[in-house]
């Protein structure tokens, strides 16, 4: 890399680490992205439809959430979203778990969903966990927090 290269690199990072990492990654001596935001927004949109799927329904899910409601939504197995080129944007914490990693990764998904299209997948995960839960109420702030922007009140009162 040339010094020049490398120089503008470090200016448009801002001093942001992951995005520094991205920006080295891609030097190709080509325009840069203007932010982090858009390389990931362009890294997502390279997804074929049913990964930029599995990942959006995991924005949704948010930061950190139960792998298999992840399965049940998006009728996918851990292997796939794990290993296939969703796991480059998410990472297993352990058997049950499943994170983003890192938030910006699931702000941009999140934020490139329509709101209906939010609404729905809210809908559809609060009925999911409502589903695979022993007990809804260990589950109350989770369900409370889908029924809300699922936009079904009387679902988010009862939780």
């Amino acid at each position: 890399m040339r010094p020049d290269q490398r120089a503008a690199i470090l200016a448009r990072s801002g001093g942001n680490p992951l995005f520094l990492e991205q920006l080295a990654a891609r030097s190709n001596g080509a325009d840069l992205p203007d932010s982090l935001e858009a390389l990931v927004a362009t890294d997502i949109d390279a997804l074929n439809a049913a990964d930029r799927t599995a990942l959006r329904v995991a924005a949704v899910l948010g930061p950190i959430f139960d792998t298999a409601v992840l399965l049940r939504l998006t009728e996918r197995s851990a292997r796939e979203v794990h290993a296939g080129p969703v796991g480059r944007f998410l990472e297993p914490v352990d058997d049950l778990i499943t994170r983003f990693r890192n938030q910006t990764y699931r702000d941009v998904a999140y934020e490139t969903l329509s709101f209906g299209r939010r609404r729905d997948l809210h809908g559809r995960a609060l009925s999911a966990i409502e589903d695979m839960a022993a007990d809804v109420e260990d589950e109350a702030d989770v369900l409370s927090f889908h029924a809300l922007n699922a936009r079904d009140f009387e679902r988010c009162w009862r939780y």
